[in-house]
This record gives C-alpha cells, structure tokens and sequence, in this order.
C-alpha cells in the first residue's frame, strides 16, 4: 500500500469464482478445482482503488517436484554465516548481503537464518529445470518482523502473504527467484524453503 505513511492499510481479497479458487483476509489464494478466475484486491479506506489479478489452477504437473531445506537441522552454530545450499541436484540456493555489509547468518540456536535489510535469497533452478513455486516459513519472535508484499521485493515471482508463511508463484519458465529484503531496520528470520519445479524425466 503506498504511501508507505498511509494511516490504513488495510485491504480486502475478493474471488470471483470460489469453486476455483478462494482467498483469504490476508490475500493467501488456495487453488480448489482446475480453471481460471480473478481476485480483486480494494483498499478499505477507498473503495475505488483496486486493481484485479488472474489466477489460473492447472492440473499438477507429472513431472512436478518438491524439495525443501529446515534451517533448524542444519546444526549450524551462532554466526555462521550462509551463502550457498544445494536443496537437491536441480535446486540451488544462494543467500549475500546485496548493499548490507551485515550479511544473512544463522540465529543463536541455529533455528533460522536471520535476513537483514537489503539481504538477497536467489532460489535457482538447474539442469533444464524450471521453478513452479516457493514456500517460505518465518519465525515469529520478539524484536523480528514478519514479511509483507511491501517489505520484500520479488523478482520473477508473485508473493502471497499468511502469517508466518511466504508463498511465491513463479513466473512461466522461471529458473531463478529472488527476495530482496526492504527492512530499514531489523530482522527476519527463515526457518523453511520449500521448492515446487517441473523436469523433464528422462526416459530409459
């Protein structure tokens, strides 16, 4: 919601078709039956601002995916820092400190990385892959702010926001995603990266 001083913010969700798809309070789509259908997004305070997007549930796909990292098993100590984590032998993940000399490092407990402002998390896809969607998983915790659309940047992808969860639809043909934190203070922290992409299987 711009500007970022508006005094509400508030903004509500609305499916044109809830047999195919329905919609949150916090904008989170859930598909239902394959189809297509819109989502109009309105701003509380002025009801003549609102803009529409299309959303389209397709069947999943054969050759479809799914690989994850949990933070919190990795046995990392305090510090240390993260750069780069291969998911499986498709999925590659990259995390720097783009401006920020304060780069991405694990939490005290090495139960999350912590995302500083400005930091960069790259999920890349190889080997003729292409990415369908990202989860993200968020700690919540004193002193730690939650993502929303308006303080991360997505390239590549569409973001969706409930509560501690970041889901990332990818552009078509997409082999790479990016986040970039916009925090001007502060932490995030990152417990989960689920990757859903597509491969052609190769035949015997």
């Amino acid at each position: 919601v711009e500007p970022s001083n508006a005094t509400v913010k508030g903004l509500t969700y609305v499916s044109q078709n809830t047999e195919i798809a329905t919609v949150d309070a916090n904008g989170y789509v859930k598909g239902v039956a394959v189809g297509s259908t819109t989502v109009t997004v309105t701003s509380v305070d002025d009801i003549t601002k609102s803009a529409t997007v299309n959303v389209t549930v397709v069947k999943a796909d054969a050759n479809s995916k799914e690989t994850a990292i949990d933070f919190s098993t990795k046995g990392y100590a305090n510090q240390h820092a993260i750069t780069t984590e291969n998911l499986d032998d498709n999925i590659a993940l990259s995390m720097s400190g783009g401006t920020n000399s304060n780069s991405p490092k694990y939490f005290t407990t090495g139960s999350a990385v912590r995302f500083y402002g400005s930091n960069i998390l790259t999920i890349t896809a190889k080997n003729g892959a292409k990415l369908s969607a990202v989860e993200i998983t968020f700690v919540t915790a004193k002193d730690v702010t939650l993502p929303d659309t308006t303080n991360v940047e997505i390239t590549n992808g569409v973001a969706t926001v409930s509560e501690t969860i970041m889901s990332i639809v990818a552009e078509t043909n997409a082999t790479t995603i990016t986040m970039t934190s916009k925090l001007q203070k502060g932490q995030f922290r990152i417990k989960t990266i689920k990757v859903i992409y597509s491969i052609k299987l190769k035949a015997d």
